[in-house]
C-alpha cells in the first residue's frame, strides 16, 4: 500500500532507481518544488547553513531495498488470505504450518515498520523539514490518512472475510505527526517504551472498563479498536512506527547501518522469541500459552488465521468487555484478567512485549536485508520491487477479489497463485510506463490538495498537473513521496 504511501509507503521517487543513485546525488526533494516562493526567509537560510554545515542532504529516488519490503509483505498477506489451512496430521499440513505462521501477524508489523520509515522519507529524512516546509508534509500524512479512512470504509462495503487494516494506518499516522522532527535517538527510545509499556496498558484498559462494567467498545468502536483493543492497538503497534521512523532518520543508505540493522533485529528475535519460549516451557504447560487471550482471533490484514483456544480447564475466562455490563457505570465488580500464561506468549496477534520485541525484530532485520540487496530492485528483483512501489493498488485489488469470491479465502492455491504471479507481471509492466500506481497517484494528488486545504492556498504537486487525469509517467528527474 503505498501509504506514505502504507503500503507503498515509500515517499520518494522511482522504483527503478538504483539505490546508489538515490543516495549519492545531493539534491533537495520534490517538497522543495511545490512550496511557493514565499517560503520564509529563515527556513531558506536554514536550509543552505545545514548544506554548509557538511549535514547529510535530502536526496531523491526511490529506495528499492524498501519497495522490497513492501513487496514482500503484500505478497505475504496474500499466501495468507488464499493459501488453505494446514490442519491435518500428514508431514505437508505440519510444514504448511511453519509456513504459514511466517508471514502471519509479521506481515502487518513490517508495513508498519516500513510505513514508519516513509514518514520520516516525507519530513526530510535524517535533516528533517522545519518552518513552514515540514507543515506542508505534515499535511500532507493528514490527507493520506483521510484518504486511508475513505478506503477502509469502501472496502468494507465488500463484506471481507478480513478486517482491512487501513483504517488502523491513518489513526497511528495522525498519531506520529508531533514526533516526525524527532531525532532518531529519541524515536529509538520511544519506540523500546512503547514495546514495553504499551502491550501492557492495552490489557489494563481493557481489564479496567471490564471491571468497571464501561461500554467502551459499543460508545466509541473506532477509537477503541483502533487505539486499545484491536488486533493492531496503536498503544502496541506505535512501538513499529516510531521504530521505523527511527530507521527513516538514519542514514540507511549505508551499507553498515544497514548491516547494523540486520543484527539489530536478531538480537530482539532471540529476546522476544526466545524468552517467550524459555518461559513457556519452564513456567507453564506449553500448550496453554498456544491461546491468544482466549478468544478466537482472526487476522485483520490477513484474512482470517484463527488462534484456537488452549481448552485449558485451570486457566480463568479472559477480561470481556461485553460479558458482564452492569446497570450503572463505575460499578466495581473486578473480572477474571488474563492468565499469566496468555502474557509470555510471542504468537501472532498475541500483542505481548514478548510478541512486539520478537516480531519487530524480525521486520527489522528483513528490512535491513532488504536494504542491503537493494541494488537488485533494478534487475533480478524489478518485479518484487515494483509490486512493494504499487502495494496499496495490490492490496486493494486482493480485497476486492476477496469480496468477490469469498470461497477463496483460505481455501486456493489457485489464488496464491494468480494473485501472487499476477501482481508480479502487471507491476511490473505498469511500472516500466508509470512512476506510481494508480491509487498510489490518487493518494500523492489527495495529498497535495488537502495540504492546499488546510493552508488555505494552493499547493501544486512537482511536475504541475503531472498528466492531468492519469499516473504520473517515468521520469529519471522528479522524486516521488
Amino acid at each position: 500500500m503505498s501509504i506514505t504511501e502504507p503500503a507503498s509507503f515509500s515517499s520518494n521517487g522511482d522504483a527503478g532507481d538504483s539505490d546508489a543513485a538515490a543516495q549519492t546525488q545531493a539534491s533537495l526533494p520534490e517538497e522543495q518544488a511545490a512550496l511557493n516562493p514565499q517560503d520564509s526567509a529563515a527556513d531558506a537560510s536554514g536550509g543552505r547553513s545545514a548544506a554548509l554545515s557538511g549535514e547529510t542532504a535530502r536526496r531523491p529516488g526511490r529506495i528499492g531495498g524498501l519497495d522490497i519490503a513492501r513487496g514482500l509483505a503484500v505478497l505475504g498477506m496474500v499466501y495468507v488470505n488464499f493459501a488453505p489451512i494446514g490442519d491435518g496430521d500428514d508431514r505437508w499440513s505440519s510444514t504448511h504450518s511453519i509456513l504459514s505462521d511466517i508471514p502471519s501477524g509479521r506481515s502487518g508489523i513490517l508495513f508498519a515498520l516500513v510505513a514508519g520509515v516513509s514518514l520520516s522519507l516525507l519530513t526530510g529524512r535524517d535533516a528533517p523539514y522545519t518552518g513552514e516546509r515540514m507543515a506542508i508534509a505534515r499535511k500532507r500524512i493528514v490527507g493520506r490518512a483521510f484518504m486511508l479512512v475513505f478506503l477502509s470504509m469502501l472496502t468494507s462495503l465488500l463484506n471481507l472475510p478480513v478486517i482491512v487494516i487501513l483504517g488502523y494506518y491513518a489513526v497511528w499516522f495522525v498519531l506520529a505527526l508531533p514526533f516526525t522532527s524527532w531525532s532518531a535517538r529519541r524515536l529509538w527510545t520511544a519506540a523500546a517504551a512503547t514495546a514495553v509499556v504499551g502491550p501492557i496498558v492495552s490489557v489494563a484498559i481493557v481489564w479496567l472498563t471490564a471491571s468497571l462494567g464501561l461500554a467502551a467498545q459499543e460508545n466509541d468502536p473506532f477509537l477503541w479498536t483502533m487505539l486499545i483493543a484491536g488486533n493492531y492497538p496503536g498503544l502496541v503497534y506505535m512501538a513499529f512506527i516510531f521504530a521505523g521512523m527511527a530507521i527513516g532518520k538514519s542514514c540507511i543508505a549505508e551499507t553498515r547501518r544497514q548491516a547494523k540493522l540486520v543484527a539489530l533485529g536478531a538480537v530482539l528475535m532471540a529476546l522476544g522469541y526466545g524468552g517467550s519460549y524459555i518461559l513457556t516451557h519452564t513456567l507453564f504447560d506449553s500448550g496453554d500459552a498456544l491461546q491468544v487471550r482466549g478468544a478466537v482471533v482472526t487476522d485483520e490484514s490477513e484474512g482470517g488465521r484463527a488462534a484456537a483456544p488452549s481448552g485449558g480447564e485451570t486457566d480463568p475466562p479472559p477480561a470481556d468487555p461485553d460479558s458482564d455490563q452492569r446497570e450503572h457505570a463505575f460499578d466495581w465488580a473486578p473480572v477474571a484478567f488474563d492468565p499469566a500464561s496468555q502474557l509470555i506468549t510471542a504468537n501472532p496477534h498475541a500483542n505481548t512485549v514478548f510478541e512486539v520485541v520478537g516480531s519487530g525484530g524480525f521486520a527489522i532485520a528483513l528490512t535491513g536485508l532488504c536494504l542491503l540487496i537493494g541494488r537488485a530492485s533494478r534487475n533480478a528483483l524489478r518485479p518484487l520491487a515494483a509490486v512493494g512501489s504499487m502495494s496499496l493498488t495490490v492490496y486493494a485489488t486482493h480485497l476486492v477479489v476477496l469480496g468477490t469470491m469469498p470461497d477463496l479465502a483460505n481455501n486456493s492455491w489457485e489464488a496464491v497463485l494468480w494473485m501472487s504471479v499476477g501482481a508480479l507481471i502487471v507491476c511490473g509492466l505498469w511500472r516500466l510506463f508509470y512512476r506510481r500506481g494508480p491509487l498510489e497517484w490518487v493518494m500523492w494528488r489527495f495529498s497535495y490538495y488537502v495540504a492546499g486545504l488546510l493552508s488555505a492556498k494552493r499547493i501544486a504537486p512537482p511536475g504541475g498537473s503531472d498528466g492531468a487525469g492519469s499516473p504520473a509517467p517515468v521520469s529519471s528527474a522528479g522524486a516521488e513521496s
